[in-house]
């Protein structure tokens, strides 16, 4: 059963899919965010948010993040 996963894992590993995730500087976004970064799932981890958050750690070196202060900001990123 574990190996299935694995295969899995690395069969999605390989289509280079990207992560959103918004609402990442809570407690539930911050663990979210370094579950996927651990697990190396996604090629790409796009954070979306209203704050800046500086990350020290290594693992957090090639995340994008997009702030966001508004909805109509929100909109013109995604048009």
């Amino acid at each position: 059963m574990a190996g299935d996963h694995e295969k899995l894992v690395q069969e999605y590993q390989q289509m280079n899919k990207t992560a959103f995730v918004l609402g990442y500087t809570g407690e539930i976004g911050k663990a979210l965010v370094k579950a996927l970064l651990e697990s190396r799932v996604f090629a790409r981890l796009v954070l979306i948010g209203r704050r800046t958050v500086t990350y020290d750690d290594e693992l957090y070196k090639d995340v994008v993040s997009v702030y966001l202060c508004n909805i109509a900001e929100a909109v013109s990123i995604f048009i």
